[in-house]
């Protein structure tokens, strides 16, 4: 089969001078990086059928494709997931006939909504590789496991597909690009090493997705993907839970440094497995490590429980004290919105920024999106305020919250930028970024 995958069109870019100006800095959900689960999908298809993998700037990109293919696959999340229904709708147009399935976070869990607009025919629920290889060989759809379709009116749930355990049996992706900054020219690759999560926290989609149980690839399943990126600078572990297990981080530190990788990389990790193994970090460092992103949530004890992260605002300290014994970029990420914030809370949690002193902060409104444990809260209790979804990105307030209305969060959001990037400290470490930056140094 002739199989066209691709990224939503999208119908608007984000306008980050805008915002900058009138709302303060801000990181939108909408991305320019590679679709890594359409690399995914794209190799597990490879060999068996031809397949074309597009991110499309206009719509054009895509019809010039359909002629030459039996299946379009769209992905997408819920800020592009009105992109992804246009997406399909001018493929619908173009080619009636044209078998049209998505997958992705939003249409997993809304996969009736999805097919109820009539733009989609097949919507693929959770993890993509299994089940899209019985679509391509056009097995029938009654005996698919995860997947919603459409038939004569009907919309058809079947039982979801079992999550693949042994990510090792994967076809690796050749997944690397580049990517710029301003006028100069950075390459980075992206890789996924582990998928699924166990610590359940109620903002978070990631295990309502892909499971509880947590599945690592292997540390030599790994460096073969690794060397496709041979030449570039840069490497990011996008996965959330990389550092779970240590010792598979220890045998993936020696391998790159065995097999002579010359870039270095970044990766996401917890508080508390920072503060638990603490000598993991200085390996990591020996072997390339360059920024690590830790997610911090809250400095609201109060808060951390409705969030479900079970860790403490002494550990998030400890372990910022810890990434300090080292020349990297940190990176914290802060929530605000959760039922026990209140406005003072909220500056409290920007003194806590202050205070365990991250590189970068990535301050974000509390998004309800739809799987999450608060988005079944705030449903049942009312408190959700629309449903562009459009607007489920992380900037703007959806919901209700209790102690304050949404523009005072977004604009407590927008403060917490403003007072930690304008302390002289942050001003001058901006400065020695930069000319690190131009030197090629980072």
């Amino acid at each position: 089969m002739r199989i066209l995958l691709t990224t939503p069109v999208s119908a608007t870019r984000y306008d980050y001078f805008k915002d900058l100006v009138s709302r303060g800095i801000k990181l939108p959900v909408r991305s320019y990086v590679p679709s890594l689960p359409l690399d995914s999908l794209s190799a597990s298809l490879q060999g068996e059928h031809d397949v074309a993998l597009i991110r499309p700037g206009a719509f054009r990109e895509v019809r010039e494709h359909l002629d030459a293919c039996d299946m379009v696959g769209i992905t997408s999340t819920t800020a592009n997931y009105l992109d992804a229904l246009e997406t399909a709708k001018l493929v619908k147009a173009a080619r009636p006939d044209m078998p049209v399935v998505m997958g992705g976070p939003h249409v997993s869990i809304q996969d009736v909504e999805t097919l109820e607009t009539g733009h989609v025919d097949v919507v693929v629920r959770g993890e993509g590789e299994l089940v899209m290889q019985h679509l391509a060989r056009s097995e029938p759809l009654e005996g698919i496991n995860g997947i919603t379709y459409k038939r004569e009116g009907k919309i058809f749930q079947n039982p979801p597909q079992e999550a693949l355990v042994d990510l090792d049996t994967l076809e690796i992706p050749r997944n690397s690009g580049w990517t710029k900054f301003l006028w100069f020219r950075r390459s980075v690759g992206l890789i996924v090493s582990s998928r699924g999560c166990p610590h359940n926290c109620s903002f978070c989609m990631n295990s309502c997705l892909q499971g509880s149980r947590w599945r690592a690839r292997s540390a030599d399943n790994l460096a073969k993907e690794l060397e496709s990126f041979s030449g570039i600078q840069y490497l990011l572990f996008v996965d959330d839970n990389f550092t779970l297990d240590p010792k598979r981080v220890e045998a993936l530190c020696d391998l790159i440094k065995e097999r002579g990788f010359s870039f270095r990389w970044a990766c996401l990790s917890r508080a508390d497995s920072i503060v638990a193994n603490e000598k993991l970090l200085k390996k990591m460092f020996d072997s390339g490590l360059i920024a690590l992103f830790i997610g911090v949530e809250s400095a609201n004890p109060e808060s951390l429980k409705d969030a479900h992260k079970r860790q403490t605002r002494d550990v998030i300290r400890k372990a910022f004290e810890i990434t300090k014994q080292y020349p990297i970029i940190t990176l914290a990420s802060i929530i605000f919105g959760f039922d026990s914030d209140t406005l003072s809370s909220m500056d409290d949690n920007i003194e806590f920024l202050m205070e365990i002193d991250p590189t970068v902060i990535q301050a974000t409104v509390l998004t309800p999106f739809p799987g999450t444990q608060i988005y079944a809260q705030y449903m049942a209790e009312d408190r959700i305020l629309t449903n562009d979804w459009s607007k489920y990105d992380v900037c703007h307030c959806v919901f209700q919250p209790k102690n304050f209305s949404p523009e005072q969060l977004e604009d407590k959001v927008s403060e917490c930028f403003r007072r930690f990037y304008s302390s002289p400290h942050k001003r001058k470490q901006r400065l020695r970024g930069l000319g690190h930056f131009l030197k090629g140094a980072l």
